[in-house]
Formats: C-alpha cells, sequence, structure tokens
C-alpha cells in the first residue's frame, strides 16, 4: 500500500497510527466500540500529531457517520491488519474475555470474521478456523468441555498480543456486545 496516497500525508513516519487504525476500523466492525468512541480516538490523535493525515481529520470530523468513519480509517490503515495490529486486536478480545468469560462466542465469531475476509495476518486463519470449529463442536457435544476451547483461546489471544505495541492496552473496560442464552453459557440480558 502506498503510505504516501490520498489522505496519508505524513503517514510514512507513523506506524504505530497505522495499526491503531486498523484496529479501531476492526472494533467498530465488530460492534466493540460505537463511531463516537472512534471520533474520540481521532481527536486524541489529533493532539498528539503535529503533522496531521487528512484522513484523521476526515474521521475527527465524521460526525459518527459509520461509513464516513470506515471510509477514514480505511485511507489511514490498511484493511489487513499488521502483526502488531492484529496484536491489538488480539488484547481487546483478551480483555473482553477476561472481564465476561461468557463473551467467548462472540470473541471466537469476532476472529473468524476477521479471518474469513481475509484481514487477518498471513498464517493465522487456519488457527482461528480450528478454534471457531473446536467452540462450535463444544457447544453441540456434551463430552468436549466449552472450558477447554476458552483456554485454548485464551492461549491464542495472549500470544498474539504479545506483538501489540507497548502502552496500547484498551482506555476503558469493553462492553459486552452480545448476550447469549444459558444454554450456551451466557447470561439474557434483563428486561428493562
Amino acid at each position: 500500500m502506498d503510505e504516501q496516497g490520498p489522505g496519508n500525508a505524513g503517514l510514512s513516519g507513523v506506524p504505530a497510527l497505522k495499526d491503531e487504525a486498523g484496529l479501531y476500523r476492526q472494533l467498530l466492525l465488530s460492534g466493540l466500540i460505537t463511531p463516537q468512541d472512534v471520533v474520540a480516538w481521532a481527536d486524541r490523535q489529533i493532539l498528539n500529531l503535529g503533522a496531521l493525515p487528512e484522513a484523521l481529520v476526515d474521521l475527527s470530523l465524521s460526525g459518527g457517520h459509520r461509513e464516513r468513519i470506515l471510509t477514514a480509517l480505511g485511507e489511514l490503515g490498511p484493511r489487513e491488519l499488521s502483526e502488531a495490529g492484529f496484536g491489538l486486536y488480539a488484547a481487546w478480545l483478551l480483555s473482553l474475555l477476561r472481564a465476561e468469560p461468557a463473551q467467548l462466542f462472540f470473541v471466537t465469531r469476532a476472529l473468524h470474521r476477521l479471518a474469513c475476509q481475509d484481514e487477518a495476518p498471513k498464517g493465522v486463519k487456519d488457527r482461528i478456523d480450528m478454534l471457531d470449529a473446536q467452540l462450535h463442536l463444544a457447544a453441540k457435544l456434551p463430552y468436549i468441555p466449552v472450558s477447554k476451547v476458552e483456554a485454548e483461546v485464551r492461549k491464542f489471544l495472549e500470544g498474539w498480543a504479545g506483538h501489540a505495541p507497548t502502552g496500547t492496552e484498551p482506555q476503558r473496560p469493553l462492553r459486552p456486545p452480545v448476550q447469549f442464552p444459558p444454554h450456551l453459557g451466557g447470561k439474557v440480558p434483563d428486561p428493562d
């Protein structure tokens, strides 16, 4: 990808910004954050950077419109996450899983979506497909413990979270995006 293309003026010296843009794109697509969270991130970046990429300004001025945000994020970084970007994504998913273990199905679905759209780093897709298949079997077959699959997913995420740049831990607790029925190990939302 041409780092000096439209909207990316001055972006070649800011690889962390490209990785974070890819991360925020995936988090928004996965439903882990809101468009307003992405705009707030862009505003923080504008305050911290001297030379502003045009796409970052577009992101800040998007008014919270999801499609405009996704377009601007696409200009800031490639669709496919780098190893560092995937490490950031893994760290966010791991923090969600630690805070709410019942979100295991959501976490594996988010990983699987990333792999199916060829947005994960090379060599990761097969492992993600295997974890997703194991979880679906564990949900259907009583003799395969879901806890064993959860441990494998955690180990996978922990390994990749180690590729994340330091100082990029989630800024706030993630909100659980989906609630699963009790027979799948989740909680039923309160009626109010």
